[in-house]
């Protein structure tokens, strides 16, 4: 039996794939994109959480730590939690009033959750959908994600892969009899900014990426458009010359940005690298996108506003 580190399900998803969706969110990363949407799957590991506006600072979690993970620090009493010390035991989080303190994930089998997923299988009958594996990074569990799609795939369920590929070429070819659809990030061109702003090398993308389409595998590619990162008429136009060289060539989708986000970032306390109350793109705006790659020979580009 394969076990996986979850994060999240999310039912009648309908930008994950064609028709309704459910999306399975693995945990781990080895991008480190400072915009994440889903910076609580950035990490493979489950870990203890809290949420300062949901605390009433009563001490109660601290009382009862046996490992003394946790601690308060002045003059605002916040709790602090030393990752090395916690066990996970969760006495913390059962003695906590206000579910200030919570796991940002769960350890699951692949079959248990895939018998969950296929319970939604006549909304995916009825719309054309099925199942879609997000992230973090599915790839990141790789043998956990191939189980899962298996067992999808055998319940005659469409599957979708949402995947950077930042992978090694032989999970990637593992995944593919199981996989009808890969939705695939790119999203710096220049190998030195993608490297430095992301922390993983380029070059494995496009092989795995080349690799697929040579394969004849069904490919979209997604460029999520973020202020200030890749929604740059530079970064674009330099994807769009390289997305025009491929010699099989995908359909691609301009994702616009989701300020939405910023709450997860406050809610883990972390910091959001995109100015406060910054808006999504206007429809006029990711037109002019979408012409930036038209203009240098990428013919299918969509985009949604």
């Amino acid at each position: 039996m394969t076990f996986g580190a979850i994060f999240d399900v999310k039912r009648f998803a309908l930008h994950d794939g064609q028709g309704v969706r459910t999306t399975l969110f693995l945990k781990g990363c080895p991008l480190s994109c400072p915009w994440c949407q889903n910076p609580e799957g950035l990490r493979g590991k489950i870990s203890l959480r809290w949420t300062s506006s949901k605390c009433i600072r009563c001490g109660q979690c601290v009382t009862v730590c046996p490992n003394e993970a946790l601690s308060r620090e002045e003059p605002e009493l916040d709790i602090r939690i030393d990752h090395i010390e916690c066990d996970s035991s969760g006495f913390c989080i059962d003695e906590c009033p206000t579910a200030a303190l919570f796991f940002d994930g769960q350890r699951v089998s692949a079959g248990k959750i895939a018998d969950e997923m296929l319970r939604d299988r006549d909304f995916f009958d009825t719309s054309g959908g099925g199942i879609t594996l997000s992230g973090g990074e599915p790839l990141a569990q790789t043998a956990f994600a191939l189980e899962v799609l298996r067992l999808c795939k055998e319940a005659a369920v469409h599957t979708t892969v949402e995947t950077s590929l930042s992978a090694s070429h032989a999970s990637v070819l593992s995944i593919m009899p199981y996989t009808d659809l890969f939705l695939v990030d790119q999203k710096i061109v220049d190998p030195t900014m993608h490297h430095k702003i992301l922390g993983t090398p380029l070059e494995p993308i496009r092989e795995n990426l080349e690799f697929l389409l040579a394969e004849g595998a069904s490919v979209v590619i997604r460029i999520p458009l973020i202020p200030g990162f890749t929604a740059t008429d530079e970064n674009l136009r330099g994807l769009g010359t390289y997305i025009a060289s491929l010699e099989h060539k995908p359909r691609v989708e301009l994702l616009n940005f989701n300020p939405l986000a910023e709450n997860k970032y406050r809610l883990l306390n972390h910091n959001w690298p995109i100015p406060r109350r910054t808006p999504r793109y206007t429809r006029d705006e990711m037109e002019a996108f979408a012409s930036i790659l038209r203009n240098t020979g990428v013919e299918r580009t969509m985009y949604d506003n």
